[in-house]
């Protein structure tokens, strides 16, 4: 019945109206192209998937199949300049690597005492660093906004535009939403020039403790082996690792850590067969997705001109101002540097970087704890471990995991999970714990 339906129609339209559905159609035939609008890929996308991963989600989901982050190492290398902000620390082990227009060389010790330094002085700080949530909270939902506008235009559009050769599809825009997503998203994945990265959440132990038991990440899994060794074997089977106990024999009322840094740990390279494969397609993947979806817009027809200018004013603007605002939400974020990237030629020289990390201790002697997949560690020992959904998700927002929860302590029931530096309203813990 659709296309005997649709032919009638047709047939009874006027030449004016014929022309107005032409230029529609003319005027959709654009959208394919938006991903040329929203400029060139920067890493402001991929430091936002870092830190704040919830939002750089939110940023791929409107890159409308642009490409919005770089694919050469060197990219990543150089710290974005906005204004007088740096946004993140760069530690590059890489022999040689450019530092405002200079060629440097990199020492391997060198670099391990800079890590060493740059995390200790961020979460050693008197100040509290914590980003606020107001600010941001108000960046999410404008992307939100911004999604919902786009698609509730999408939507209007489907209602009355139709494909004279699959009139029975009633979401066809969205289908091209789909696939542009899917297509932008796959190749942003296997173009990153990295093969494998280690997210490690550090903070400050904001209690007097002592452990004792369990097994050291760092010298008891092979003793033979060097600590680095020890920690790249660890890496491949935290959930095996014997935790150890935690006694308090301070104050046991909650404190919330003053500083937290997230530490991405980037290994150069694709040495996965697999990414090796998937570059080339999905190039093929992006030129077949820009094809077809030219050839469903420019052939859709019952839709009215203004309606496609509405709907291409509203995709374009929800595309570009998401560029800005997720440049304006790392702005905000790594005012403080909460993050430092460090890139690093192998596996190996990554162990000897989280190496140095879980052997940290702060000048004062304090102890640091570090959270790897969830595993939180302490003096190199696991503690305890927790979802990793929750750094996963919120990154820097996040709190660091409450050492108190691990003796099951009724003064941690009080704790937010997410930061909260700005208002007195949290996220308490008891909603998401068990009775």
């Amino acid at each position: 019945m659709c296309y005997p339906t649709l032919l009638e129609v047709l047939k009874n339209l006027s030449e004016l109206r014929k022309s107005e559905f032409s230029g529609a159609s003319g005027v959709l035939s654009l959208l394919p192209t938006i991903g040329a609008l929203l400029g060139a890929p920067t890493n402001e996308v991929w430091t936002l998937l870092t830190i704040l991963p919830f939002g750089g989600s939110l940023a791929m989901l409107l890159s409308f199949g642009g490409a919005i982050m770089p694919v050469r190492v060197e990219d990543y290398e150089i710290a974005i300049k906005k204004g007088n902000i740096a946004i993140g620390s760069i530690v590059s082990f890489r022999n040689t690597y450019v530092e405002g227009g200079v060629e440097r060389d990199s020492s391997f010790t060198r670099n391990l005492d800079l890590l060493d330094e740059k995390v200790s002085a961020r979460i050693a700080n008197a100040k509290s660093l914590r980003p606020g949530k107001s600010l941001i909270t108000f960046g999410l939902v404008a992307m939100v906004l911004l999604i919902i506008s786009s698609h509730a235009a999408m939507a209007i559009v489907e209602q009355g535009g139709i494909l004279p050769w699959w009139c029975v599809c009633q979401w066809w825009m969205h289908f091209w939403y789909f696939m542009v997503t899917v297509s932008a998203i796959t190749e942003n994945i296997v173009q990153v020039p990295f093969s494998k990265q280690h997210k490690l959440y550090v903070s400050r132990v904001p209690y007097e403790i002592t452990i004792s038991g369990g097994q050291s990440i760092l010298t008891d899994l092979h003793r033979t082996q060097s600590e680095p060794e020890n920690v790249g074997l660890a890496l491949k089977q935290l959930n095996t690792i014997p935790a150890a106990k935690v006694s308090f024999y301070g104050s046991t009322q909650y404190t919330q850590s003053r500083n937290t840094v997230l530490v991405m740990v980037s290994i150069v390279g694709n040495s996965l067969r697999w990414i090796s494969f998937w570059r080339p397609l999905s190039k093929l993947l992006s030129i077949a997705v820009f094809i077809t979806g030219t050839a469903m817009f420019a052939s859709a027809t019952l839709v009215a001109l203004p309606m496609a200018v509405c709907v291409l004013t509203l995709v374009i603007s929800a595309g570009v101002f998401s560029r800005a605002i997720a440049g304006w939400l790392v702005r905000r974020v790594s005012e403080k540097e909460p993050l430092i990237h460090v890139i690093v030629n192998d596996q190996e020289e990554a162990n000897h970087a989280i190496c140095r990390i879980l052997k940290l201790k702060l000048a004062d002697d304090t102890d640091v704890q570090v959270e790897i997949g969830g595993h939180v560690f302490v003096n190199g020992r696991r503690i305890t471990s927790r979802s990793k959904w929750y750094v996963a998700i919120w990154g820097v927002l996040a709190n660091p995991y409450n050492l108190l929860l691990v003796n099951s302590n009724p003064h941690a029931a009080s704790q937010p999970l997410l930061a909260n530096n700005d208002s007195n309203v949290g996220f308490p813990l008891q909603a998401v714990l068990p009775r």
